[in-house]
């Protein structure tokens, strides 16, 4: 009777090892299908957002190509003029072309390692979301210093006499933004913004509870 309770047990403990090696394996592979979804979401998302910019340039400058006269959107806040910007923001680093390389691709690299770093859970979905916006603009001004040597901007803010940009730098600008009012507010008191301290003292507060 004794070895029966024994053997009883061992499955007992043998079962129980399996399901909780089961639903470990159902966790990573809800995981990584959410990952994949949310790459491929991303790719596609950054696709489009590259296209739409490179087809806005283009027909800026087969526009300004046959009419050079900058076009008014609204009268004294907004126009369209075509302008050639071998520089940064504010033709900062005007002619270093190789230089800009370096620095769009370190960018480049910081973003995709943030964005691989996020946990693919739903709550963090539009920082994912912001982070391939910014990639796709990154990606558009890239493109054009690589083929062109020059990024093509058009659109200017005559009211406050902002410097002429494009829908590239919309994209990075305005994510950027997010991203920092994001963090600020939604994200203040998640785990990924606390430090190591914060973090042991959230643990030891929920164990004391």
């Amino acid at each position: 009777m004794l070895n029966n309770c024994y053997k009883s047990n061992a499955v007992l403990l043998l079962n129980y090892k399996n399901n909780d090696k089961l639903v470990y394996m159902k966790n990573i592979d809800d995981t990584s299908k959410r990952r994949l979804i949310h790459v491929l979401i991303s790719i596609v998302l950054i696709a489009i957002l590259f296209v739409i910019d490179r087809e806005t340039k283009a027909v800026a400058m087969e526009h300004f190509g046959k009419n050079p006269a900058p076009l008014s959107i609204i009268d004294g806040v907004l126009e369209l003029v075509l302008v050639f910007n071998t520089g940064s923001a504010w033709s900062m680093f005007a002619g270093k072309l190789n230089f800009l390389m370096v620095i769009t691709l370190i960018c480049l690299i910081v973003i995709l390692f943030a964005y691989f770093k996020l946990p693919f859970k739903k709550k963090y979905d539009i920082l994912h979301v912001l982070l391939a916006i910014i990639v796709a603009g990154a990606l558009g001004n890239m493109y054009d210093r690589v083929v062109f040597h020059k990024v093509t901007d058009f659109i200017y803010f005559k009211l406050i006499d902002f410097p002429v940009f494009n829908v590239a730098d919309i994209y990075v600008t305005v994510s950027a933004f997010f991203i920092v009012v994001l963090m600020l507010t939604k994200y203040k008191n998640d785990e990924l913004m606390m430090d190591k301290e914060k973090k042991e003292e959230k643990e030891e507060t929920k164990e004391n509870q």
